[in-house]
């Protein structure tokens, strides 16, 4: 601000004052009475002068019957006494023993917030656990704002912003969820910096804002509110948000169709050395859904994307889809891999050494109807086919195991280039 309105701010901050929580929640720092959130309820007594005189006289008097009840302070008194024969003291009462404070606001400094355990006792906020501290910090801090707030009433319009760091420190993930009710009661604007994606999978996903680095500079990702059809976004919030939160912190998508892709992307990735969840890349599978609008949300967000699809005609549409999703720039290459001339990826994997595992685990009564034999055209086609119901899941699961004995050199090239690619992305992100 020039120097001429800076006289200003103090007004703007009335209007909409700030108040900040960190992560580093401590219970007995935050419930001391030095702190800024629980002081103000120490310090503003509303008890009428008249009525604390009376409780400090019922406070010497209680007092006194301890000392005298215990008895073994009276030596102690009698010989500090003593000091008014070196130093210059008070002549009357020159040593008094208080076992609980004289004074109302001594008292009040004290004051001690209990919780009852499970087991019924009541023990010092301090003495429970990590999570149960965070919370009642959160909660004091919600009691504060309340409380603050209402003292500037009087200046119109006013509203806090509300900057909240890890709020779901400590807590359980069900807790997580459904402590996002008590942030959303919170009165202002919110600002909540977090790594859970429980907690993501509690807010509405136009409200999220993803913090990436590009090109050396941080941006913002957002989902704009027309991005998605009604039952695009339905579908999205189902597979993504409200039970995949994490995938929003992701350095790069990695997309299949479904879980056979993933159970061989994660196999393929430890075989061939790469961690991806180092990397920050993580499985996705688009089949439930439209891989159109998975594109759009990882563009909007910021997440680079890499697909895995099938040779096939739905294969080859949801690679016109994915061609038509790139940002500018950006090279199909660098983001698209196809399996190519194969209907899905049993087939590929079997054209490329993985015959024996499926032949293995071929139901016999299928494979007695097979019309094709080894070494024709659609022999291994056929084969793949003749899986149990459902036992695609663990077919890839026994590819895997096969790799693991076979070496980085039996990852096939799609499946290894795929990996690689998305590996390469989510290098850029950092």
């Amino acid at each position: 601000m020039p120097a001429k309105n800076r006289g200003k701010l103090p007004s703007l901050q009335l209007i909409r004052p700030l108040f900040y929580l960190s992560a580093l929640r401590d219970a007995a720092r935050e419930f001391s009475r030095t702190s800024q959130f629980w002081a103000p309820f120490v310090k503003n007594s509303q008890i009428a002068p008249e009525r604390k005189a009376e409780i400090e006289r019922q406070l010497q008097a209680v007092n006194s019957e301890i000392i005298e009840a215990h008895g073994t302070f009276k030596g102690v008194q009698d010989y500090l006494a003593k000091m008014r024969d070196l130093v210059s003291v008070g002549k009357n009462d020159v040593v008094s023993v208080d076992a609980v404070p004289a004074r109302v606001f001594d008292m009040l400094n004290r004051t001690q917030v209990s919780i009852a355990s499970a087991t019924g006792a009541r023990l010092p906020i301090s003495r429970h656990g990590e999570g149960t501290q965070s919370l009642a910090v959160l909660m004091l801090f919600d009691a504060f704002l309340k409380s603050e707030l209402s003292r500037k009433q009087g200046v119109k319009g006013t509203q806090a912003i509300v900057a909240l760091e890890e709020p779901e420190a400590h807590l359980h993930p069900s807790a997580v969820r459904a402590l996002w009710q008590t942030i959303k009661g919170i009165d202002g604007q919110k600002l909540v910096a977090t790594h859970s994606g429980d907690l993501l999978s509690e807010v509405e996903m136009t409200s999220v804002r993803r913090l990436y680095r590009s090109g050396g500079v941080v941006k913002v990702g957002r989902i704009p509110p027309d991005l998605f059809r009604d039952r695009e976004r339905q579908k999205f919030d189902f597979l993504v948000r409200r039970t995949r939160g994490e995938l929003f912190f992701a350095r790069c998508w990695l997309l299949g169709e479904g879980e056979t892709e993933a159970i061989l992307f994660a196999g393929a990735a430890e075989v061939l050395g790469v961690n991806l969840e180092q990397a920050g890349v993580r499985c996705v599978e688009y089949r439930q859904g439209d891989i159109a609008y998975f594109l759009d949300a990882a563009n909007a967000l910021g997440i680079p994307w890499h697909c895995f699809t099938d040779g096939d005609e739905q294969g080859m549409g949801d690679v016109e889809k994915a061609k038509n999703k790139l940002l500018a720039g950006a090279k199909s290459h660098r983001h698209i891999t196809t399996m190519q001339n194969v209907p899905s990826v049993e087939p590929y994997m079997g054209d490329n050494g993985f015959l024996d595992v499926y032949e293995g685990l071929a139901s016999p009564q299928k494979l007695e109807k097979m019309t094709a034999k080894p070494g024709d055209a659609d022999y291994v086609l056929q084969v793949t086919k003749c899986l149990p119901n459902n036992s695609k899941p663990a077919a890839a699961h026994a590819v895997v195991d096969a790799m693991r004995l076979r070496g980085r050199t039996s990852v096939p090239k799609a499946l290894r280039l795929a990996i690689y690619k998305a590996a390469a992305l989510a290098r850029q992100g950092k």
